[in-house]
């Protein structure tokens, strides 16, 4: 059992990686399209009973005057993105 143990530990290095990174919340802004932490989002917004993530303020504000547009992307069906 050590033996996995050690191979499985040296993989995880050799690819960057550490238990924590692999247990980070992640989600993408609706708005952006960027992966963000959940704990590190610099915005939230709740509408109809989930919660929204985003990497900035002006993507928050985008999704502010707009939120119909992105009511969809929880079930993967994306808008283009306003850049």
């Amino acid at each position: 059992m050590r033996i996995v143990r050690a191979v499985a530990v040296g993989l995880l290095a050799a690819v960057g990686c550490t238990l924590n990174d692999r247990l980070t919340e992640t989600v993408r802004d609706p708005v952006c399209g960027k992966v963000v932490e959940k704990s590190g989002a610099t915005a939230t917004r709740d509408l109809f009973r989930k919660t929204y993530y985003f990497d900035s303020d002006e993507c928050a504000r985008t999704f502010d005057l707009h939120p119909a547009r992105y009511y969809d992307v929880a079930s993967g069906m994306y808008p283009e993105y306003d850049y």
